[in-house]
């Protein structure tokens, strides 16, 4: 854009010196005309050049930002993936403690049924026992009622 800028300006100004040098009274002043028009173009190419320059300017920042809050997501995506992963091992961890508890709960239940199985058998042995005891403390009460009568 800049070497355009330049080559109009030297074209502009060789046609300036080829018209005036060699030229009459109204040749020069159509070159003066054409040449006040190449000025015109060139101020409004100028002016396009500042409005792209400070499009570019506004369009650079704006992707320096964008490139600081794509770096900001990635670091926020690394941190949530670390997280993820100590939350799924915790997750883990705990299905793992938790199969060991109810495989040691399953256990004691076991256990607890067979305890409750010999107790209820020791009931029953105690009540039988406790049946005969009475069974021969009347007999012995009946021989020594007998026993006691003359």
């Amino acid at each position: 854009m800049i070497k355009q800028k330049h080559v109009l300006t030297l074209l502009f100004t060789l046609c300036c010196t080829v018209l005036i040098a060699g030229c009459g009274q109204s040749a020069k002043e159509k070159a003066i005309a054409e040449a006040e028009a190449a000025r015109a173009q060139l101020e409004v190419t100028e002016a396009g050049l500042k409005q792209v320059k400070a499009t570019l300017g506004k369009t650079q920042k704006e992707r320096d930002s964008l490139k600081v809050e794509l770096a900001d997501i990635k670091n926020a995506l690394v941190s949530f993936k670390s997280e993820i992963e100590a939350l799924t091992q915790a997750r883990d961890t705990a299905l793992a403690d938790a199969e060991n508890a109810q495989g040691r709960i399953d256990e004691l239940t076991a256990r607890l049924q067979t305890e409750t199985e010999k107790v209820l058998k020791v009931q029953d042995q105690l009540k039988q026992v406790q049946t005969a005891v009475e069974e021969l403390q009347q007999k012995v009460q009946q021989l020594t009622e007998v026993a006691a009568v003359p």
